[in-house]
């Protein structure tokens, strides 16, 4: 049985570093998606920028599926889940769709338990100030420097495991909840999905989705997953992206504005440049 801890980390930022003129200007966004194994104690790092992907349910399902791909070639059939209450990133119908796919394709079980709010700190917390400790001094100008800090952040013991996520990792979970029916329970009582304490998934099971309200509550509440096809769980994951994710027009210009003042230095400039961005400033974007 495999148990974990998921949480993003705050956002990691391109460039990085004790120079004024960075805490003026608009940065790229580094992300970091950390999973620890509480019993071998063991911190998965999923890294990314904002070129590449987002934040949100589809980039989470899809790091947790690949933790759960990772450990079942290993040996592994149950893995139980504990993470805060974000509703956008973690206490979702995606991540929870990504689970009941997850159990049928591999035939295994999954629980995810969110910590009670108030109490959310947890062993991914702390591997994250490991982290931050670690940059205080450090300067920092594009994402691939990030993933070699969070890598040997650690001064003593095994180096945090750093996975390079692309495009091709990133799976729309998303689509495995439209056209399906997640309204009512089994007794047809309307799911409070923001209340909900405790999800569980098992594959000899397929379809339905176990909750609690309550970790004490003796029984689990059943979802029945109901689609308007035949077969309501698709054989194959789409991807979510097809192409980059543009950086908005008002942070690459000063992206180039550090490049052109040489306060990112030339050897960087290169891959500044060839970064995906709009030509025109949303207002959106400019009253930031």
């Amino acid at each position: 049985m495999v148990t974990a801890v998921f949480d993003f980390e705050k956002v990691l930022q391109c460039p990085h570093g004790n120079i004024n003129i960075f805490y003026y200007k608009r940065k790229l966004s580094s992300y970091n998606f950390t999973v620890y194994d509480m019993a071998k104690r063991k911190a998965v790092c999923y890294m990314w920028d904002e070129s590449v992907a987002k934040r949100g349910a589809n980039e989470v399902s899809s790091c947790l599926y690949n933790f759960i791909k990772t450990n079942i070639d290993r040996g592994a059939t149950e893995f139980r889940f504990w993470s805060d209450n974000c509703p956008g990133q973690n206490r979702n119908r995606y991540v929870y769709s990504m689970y009941v796919y997850a159990a049928i394709k591999f035939g295994i079980r999954i629980t995810h338990r969110f910590l009670q709010k108030g109490h959310t700190q947890n062993e991914g917390d702390s591997v994250h100030s490991v982290i931050e400790r670690a940059s205080q001094t450090k300067t920092i100008f594009i994402p691939q420097e990030w993933r070699l800090l969070v890598k040997w952040a650690k001064n003593e013991g095994e180096p945090y495991v750093v996975y390079n996520v692309t495009q091709n990792d990133v799976f729309d979970f998303k689509c495995l909840v439209n056209d399906k029916v997640w309204i009512k329970d089994i007794q047809g009582k309307k799911i409070c999905w923001n209340n909900i304490r405790e999800v569980y998934a098992n594959g000899v099971d397929p379809n339905k989705l176990f909750f609690k309200y309550d970790l004490n509550q003796p029984e689990y509440n059943t979802l029945i997953i109901r689609g308007n096809t035949r077969n309501s769980i698709p054989t194959e994951l789409k991807p979510a992206y097809s192409k980059p994710i543009m950086v908005p027009a008002s942070k690459y210009k000063d992206l180039m504005d550090m490049c052109q003042s040489e306060v990112i230095p030339l050897e960087y400039h290169a891959y500044f440049n060839s970064l995906p961005h709009h030509i025109t400033v949303d207002v959106s974007e400019d009253s930031e």
